[in-house]
């Protein structure tokens, strides 16, 4: 990170999906409630940033949601701060193949590129659009002229994960698909913490390269998104040093979708979730699953009582069903081969750990004892 950024308010997204009037909302909310303007906003993939209605009725994952982003293009609306956003297997990809190494799509929105790592704001990041697709990741890519051409161009090649090769470190890492391992019941099982994380579900999620760029650079915070999962995990490295993950959820909801940091020389001191600007973590704590939001705990089945009928039993994410881990699996058939419902070998070496939240009560007196700082700051804010 830049020493000249002494002061900063990173904001990321999970899965925009074609919502960009309502991120652009939360943004402004979030900035409202902490007082400050986003130094830095990125978004994670999946944003569907097509050029015209037209465009998205054809060839959105989420054709049920308005096509906004013409309204960006034609300059109706606009972001008050840049967004610079990674791709992800639901894109825009004729618009965006000619713009590989990245470029601008609206005003103040900027596509990063399939691959790459550059100084943002003051901040070293380093990104890999797209999901692993091992029919894919040695084939070369192609012109985004035929339907399956459009959906193969969702996946990354190795030649392109080797352009990160001389990227040593970063203070941010953007992946759309999660790093492989996060979502592992057995190392917060093995302390007796038993929460019902809905990330527990899928602990096949995730790619082992990513999971190796990480392994690799150790950057200070990693995000991702395509799983529609928020979900807060740590990946400890040998030499001592830690990479903070935060999955992000679909743009359906705020407290899961939007995620904050607040650095000050050269190191984040604060973090939180959703709009409120309330603070689920603070720098000398612990970063793990207490910190993952409400909206990724799966709820409680109802208790059934005698002589009434039981309830039916619905899924956790029953309400993201479009499209869903589940979903994904037969729609990705060529994608990841972990994506089916055989076990994955567990990975030896370093690994995610965390505890389990014990109450949202604890959370939010963490909250309520950073505000302090937060209102002390004054002018930083």
């Amino acid at each position: 990170m830049s020493e000249a950024t002494k002061s900063a308010l990173v904001v990321v997204v999970g899965d925009i999906h074609g919502r960009f009037h309502r991120v652009r909302e939360w943004i402004a909310a979030l900035e409202s409630a902490r007082g400050r303007s986003a130094t830095l906003v990125l978004a994670v993939g999946d944003i569907e940033a097509f050029l015209t209605a037209d465009d998205h009725r054809r060839k959105a994952a989420k054709r049920a949601m308005p096509a906004e982003f013409a309204d960006y293009v034609s300059g109706r609306c606009a972001f008050e701060r840049p967004l610079h956003f990674i791709g992800g297997n639901n894109e825009d990809f004729e618009a965006l193949h000619s713009m590989p190494e990245g470029g601008l799509v609206a005003p103040n929105m900027h596509f990063l590129g399939r691959v790459g790592a550059q100084s943002i704001s003051g901040f070293d990041v380093a990104w890999l659009s797209g999901i692993y697709a091992p029919r894919y990741v040695d084939k070369p890519l192609l012109p985004p002229t035929t339907p399956d051409a459009c959906r193969q161009a969702g996946y990354f090649r190795h030649d392109e994960v080797r352009a990160l090769d001389a990227v040593s470190t970063a203070d941010i890492v953007l992946t759309h698909e999660w790093p492989r391992g996060l979502a592992s019941r057995a190392p917060a099982t093995s302390r007796g913490i038993h929460k019902d994380f809905r990330a527990f579900h899928t602990p096949w999620i995730g790619n082992q390269v990513a999971r190796s760029l990480v392994e690799r650079m150790r950057p200070r915070w990693l995000f991702c998104g395509h799983s529609h999962v928020p979900f807060a995990t740590v990946v400890r490295h040998a030499d001592g040093t830690e990479t903070r993950i935060a999955c992000l959820d679909q743009a359906s909801r705020p407290d899961g979708a939007v995620f904050w940091t607040e650095w000050r020389d050269g190191r984040a001191v604060l973090a939180g979730w959703g709009t409120s600007g309330d603070a689920c973590w603070r720098d000398g704590q612990p970063w793990d699953e207490r910190r993952t939001p409400h909206a990724g705990v799966a709820p409680k089945a109802p208790l059934h009582r005698a002589g009434t009928p039981a309830e039916p039993m619905t899924r956790p994410d029953a309400h993201h069903r479009s499209p869903n881990v589940h979903h994904r699996v037969k729609r990705d058939a060529d994608a990841s081969g972990p994506h089916s419902t055989k076990r994955v070998p567990p990975i030896t070496g370093t690994h995610a750990t965390g505890v389990a939240q014990s109450s949202r009560d604890v959370q939010r007196s963490e909250e309520v004892a950073v505000e302090p700082e937060r209102k002390a700051a004054g002018g930083e804010r």
